[in-house]
């Protein structure tokens, strides 16, 4: 039965793969529901089997059947789905008459409005030439929808149907340009607000039907159904121009129809500094800079309780902005700090973002926020201090120097200018070569840690990392033995150095094994130790916000020593909600003016990240490190899962294709990381 399950699945895989491409359904999440459907199916033909005997053959056509249709049934319900949609409550509204991604945005001159620009080449709509939009410029938003997409189109404005224009086509691939022309497309044309709109909507090769819900002279709400289109399709926006007119979507930008607001008609409104001042939390949300699990557990921490939820998503992180919490997922920007900025900024004026609360969720985001505090602040809340509270905590070499002044044990650490000083480095090895704070990603910030056993290993590695980021960057520090187990945690929420809510854990499990670039297996404890050596530290530098001072059990000397701090939120802080201490919702309230009274989270709740536990219990388990009993007996409740929950389950699902797309990622381009010009330096020295 074996042979025929995979020969079964196979099959379906060819069959499925193809057509995931085709239609852009994500192929790992195409393999994924195939594999689960193939193993069900399996079970259904075993049991079918012992009634009525089965050969190998009409088994394994039996599960590519079943497979298929299972997942043809699956398809069908998520495309004719058609869900509730609550529309903004906004008189200056303009909202997406799809669901999909925008392809487009481009201005028009009177009488040309381009729909596609394929192979260098614009096509205008020609129906459009007979409507009262004939003489007006315009801007034209192409919403790209693909199979899995809602294919419910809803009105853009509130208004009355003033033109209904349904031309039945030819069905071709809209991959050619020319079928903009010769497929089934309807356009609508809804007068309100002072002007007019037209909805476009264009056919594919499968399309045999576009279904139009209104008729001329109808008045029609903000985000009615007006119609459904079927298959992978596309509907085209136009907005004539007009004084006030602000297009408040951007190119990559994910859509729901009737929900997303794509522009607004500008109407006089309070400055921003009273705003951000002022304004009452009711109306307010969350910017969620999502950075995989981190920005996840943020999303879900807010959302949860009501609160209104964007991600902003760099490229190549899409789980936080799968969550059913996130409302609005826009595209973070690669580039510098200025572009940046300027993108904060620009999403705050054209989205009315004033008093939103800003969370950044990697070294990178929370070092930008921190720098530009004081600009930032003027239009939304910050999570994060100021950098001159904020440096030594980001900068590891200003964290060892604040660790030596408070009395904080930590190990020694050394750093030098060239590769000849380390011919004459007073250090015991096996020592580890670190980068002093992640400024951008390349494979020495990636791992985190590099192992040098002798001193020509050493300078190897050095002048290896020297490559990555500048010499003084690196610090070479004395390796302390021991394994996950002697790695703990102080985490806390702190105001003016004092903890009003924290936990104590021990990160059991990371991978990889020996320099993990994340914890797997997290479990609070108490550990009366490490909560005082951390408090002292925090008290003495008198920080405010998130934070996570780690440390490491030194069996030789028998003391905690600190090996980093993390003044942002850390990859296992979702722990904190099933402790009775959740983190950003606490740091929520008190950006907001409440008083928190002090609590501790409990002990013996852990967390637990499968897709990468798995692998670091699997090489416990090979050394003889870890028994099966003892693992399986750590994932006993309480628990927290990194990714999946019952109320939020699709980025738990997209977890293990994510996770392994990232690190063939990682394999494949780390051969190729560049040179940084320039190579960043720190903003202040350690002596």
């Amino acid at each position: 039965m074996g042979l025929s399950l995979a020969i079964g699945v196979a099959l379906a895989l060819l069959t499925a793969v193809p057509l995931a491409w085709k239609w852009q359904l994500g192929i790992f999440r195409t393999c994924l529901v195939v594999a689960v459907l193939g193993a069900i199916s399996g079970v259904a033909v075993t049991a079918a089997g012992s009634v009525v005997p089965l050969g190998a053959t009409v088994s394994a056509a039996l599960i590519w059947l079943l497979t298929i249709a299972a997942a043809c049934s699956l398809l069908a319900y998520r495309f004719y789905r058609d869900p509730d949609r609550t529309p903004p409550r906004r008189s200056d509204a303009i909202v997406s008459p799809a669901d999909g991604a925008v392809v487009y945005v481009r201005r028009s001159r009177a009488g040309a409005l381009p729909v596609s620009d394929k192979q260098g080449r614009a096509y205008t709509l020609t129906e459009l030439t007979r409507t009262p939009l004939e003489a007006d410029d315009a801007i034209v938003i192409g919403i790209g929808m693909n199979f899995a997409d809602v294919h419910v189109n809803r009105a853009p404005i509130e208004g009355r149907v003033v033109c209904r224009r349904h031309f039945h086509g030819l069905f071709g691939s809209l991959r050619n340009p020319e079928m903009v022309f010769e497929n089934e497309r309807a356009t609508t044309v809804i007068e309100g607000q002072g002007f007019q709109v037209a909805v476009v909507q264009i056919a594919s090769r499968l399309v045999r039907q576009i279904v139009l819900y209104v008729r001329e002279g109808q008045g029609i709400a903000l985000g009615q159904r007006l119609g459904a289109i079927r298959f992978g399709s596309q509907v085209d926006l136009v907005l004539p121009v007009r004084p006030g007119l602000r297009i408040t979507t951007q190119v990559g930008e994910r859509l729901r129809a009737g929900e997303s607001v794509v522009g607004v008609l500008e109407q006089p409104r309070t400055p921003i500094a009273h705003v951000a001042s002022g304004g009452s939390s009711q109306s307010e949300g969350a910017l969620v800079i999502g950075e995989h699990v981190r920005g996840l557990a943020l999303v879900r921490s807010l959302g949860r309780r009501g609160i209104r939820v964007w991600t902003l998503e760099p490229p190549g992180q899409a789980m936080a902005s799968r969550s059913r919490y996130s409302r609005r997922t826009l595209p973070w920007p690669e580039g510098g700090e200025r572009e940046q900025l300027d993108y904060l900024f620009g999403l705050a004026a054209r989205h009315q973002l004033e008093g939103w609360a800003l969370f950044p969720a990697s070294d990178e985001t929370t070092a930008l926020c921190s720098r530009h505090h004081a600009a930032l602040s003027a239009v939304f809340r910050m999570t994060v201090p100021p950098w001159e509270s904020m440096a030594w905590a980001y900068d590891k070499r200003l964290t060892h120097r604040r660790a030596s002044e408070v009395g904080v044990a930590h190990p020694k650490t050394f750093c030098v200018a060239t590769s000849e000083e380390l011919f004459r480095l007073p250090c015991a090895f096996p020592v580890v070569l670190k980068p002093a704070y992640k400024r951008e990603e390349n494979r020495f910030t990636r791992d985190r840690a590099w192992r040098a056993n002798d001193r020509a290993a050493l300078i190897a590695r050095f002048e290896e990392a020297c490559t990555c980021v500048a010499p003084d960057v690196v610090m070479i520090q004395e390796l302390i033995p021991g394994d996950g187990r002697t790695q703990f945690s102080y985490a806390a929420l702190c105001v003016d150095g004092h903890p009003i809510a924290s936990l104590t854990a021990r990160r059991t499990r990371q991978y990889p094994v020996e320099f993990g670039h994340s914890s797997s297996f997290v479990e609070t404890v108490a550990q009366p130790a490490v909560e005082h050596a951390a408090r002292r530290l925090l008290e003495g530098s008198r920080y405010t916000g998130l934070v996570e001072v780690e440390f490491k059990y030194d069996v030789r000397d028998r003391r905690f020593k600190l090996l980093d701090v993390n003044p942002r939120v850390w990859t296992w802080h979702a722990i904190g909600r099933r402790a009775g201490v959740d983190f950003p919702y606490l740091l929520w309230r008190t950006i907001h003016g409440a008083r928190i009274p002090e609590v501790r989270g409990c002990s013996g709740v852990r967390w637990v990240r499968m897709s990468t536990d798995a692998l670091a219990a699997c090489t416990a388990l090979v050394r003889g490190e870890l028994s099966l009993s003892t693992y399986l007996r750590s994932l006993a409740p309480p628990i927290e899962l990194a990714t999946f929950a019952f109320d939020d389950p699709l980025p738990g699902v997209l977890s293990v294709p994510h996770a392994v797309s990232s690190r063939l990622k990682q394999i494949f381009g780390a051969a190729g990381d560049p040179v940084p010009a320039p190579i960043e330096r720190s903003l202040q020295k350690p002596a």
